[in-house]
């Protein structure tokens, strides 16, 4: 377990993951940037929290929609395999008739 100290927003904050400490650095950073966009972008100046609260709820919408498309695209690639194990289970059985004496 790594255990890195980043500062967010003005705050010492402790972050602990499986991840390497240069990951959490990049994610910390990345994040902070997020909320002082929202900030600017927001008008939320001296309301960090509700800055904060606003990038928690888009990226967890973001996050919802890639996991629901992620599941159709397993969900179309296995029904993909499934076809084309049956064509090629099809073509073999051809195969084996046709040289069959």
């Amino acid at each position: 377990m790594n255990t890195v100290k980043v500062v967010l927003l003005g705050e010492e904050v402790t972050l602990r993951s499986e991840e390497d400490a240069a990951y959490l650095e990049k994610v910390a950073s990345e994040l902070e940037m997020l909320v002082k966009r929202t900030i600017a972008e927001q008008g939320l100046h001296g309301r960090p929290t509700r800055a904060a609260l606003l990038v928690a709820i888009n990226l967890l919408d973001e996050l919802t929609k890639l996991r629901e498309k992620h599941a159709r695209l397993e969900q179309a690639t296995s029904s993909a395999m499934t076809e084309l194990v049956k064509r090629i289970d099809h073509t073999l059985k051809l195969e084996e008739a046709r040289t069959e004496p």
